[in-house]
């Protein structure tokens, strides 16, 4: 399959820079009662969250606290549970999206906190049933989100080649299936057009 022209860099993994619209991590965190303090897997432009760790060697900027999120021991020291502290990332989607997911659910117990990892619903994959099922839930988005293209490309926010989810992990394991939330996102919201 030719991936349309528009998403050409989603299908082939080349562009790891599109952004999440800021509507849709509201709502997400609305959804489960949190506040997102970090994004594990961001860009200055593209960063959901004050703090937020940056691809291996990115230079310094203000909000960074990390670089390459999968060397990490652990993402952050200073969230807490009770202040209802969460972590957010929408990882590269590609041959990374596998090794994020894993971390996620590792870091979830490291830190003591919630992580929420959007990413596409991947279940013919290896990696979707290694980790998503040990996830404490899924937030199932209807419709397509469109993703917000970084500030060097010349474009429009582009729909979802496939459906998205949140994985929720939480710092103890469940046992048994993970909870479907349905979660509905008006559609200007989730096509970034309009903030929350």
């Amino acid at each position: 399959m030719t991936a349309p022209p528009k998403w050409a860099a989603a299908f082939s993994s080349s562009e790891h820079a599109w952004g999440t619209p800021q509507g849709v991590v509201d709502a997400i965190a609305a959804e489960l009662g949190v506040s997102f303090v970090l994004d594990a897997a961001a860009l200055p432009h593209s960063a959901k969250a004050e703090r937020w760790i940056g691809p291996p060697n990115f230079p310094p900027r203000v909000g960074l606290v990390g670089t390459d999120a999968l060397t990490m021991p652990r993402w952050d020291r200073s969230i807490t549970l009770e202040h209802g502290d969460a972590i957010f990332l929408n990882p590269p989607y590609g041959k990374e999206a596998a090794a994020f997911v894993a971390k996620a659910k590792e870091q979830a117990r490291i830190c003591g906190v919630p992580v929420v990892v959007l990413t596409f619903m991947r279940s013919d994959t290896a990696w979707w049933h290694a980790h998503a099922f040990e996830a404490a839930a899924w937030i199932a988005i209807k419709g397509r989100i469109g993703f917000e293209a970084p500030p060097w490309m010349d474009a429009t926010p582009a729909t979802a080649p496939a459906p998205s989810v949140a994985l929720v992990f939480l710092p103890h394991v469940l046992a048994g299936s993970p909870q479907v939330i349905p979660l509905e996102i008006p559609a200007a919201v989730r096509r970034g057009r309009v903030g929350s």
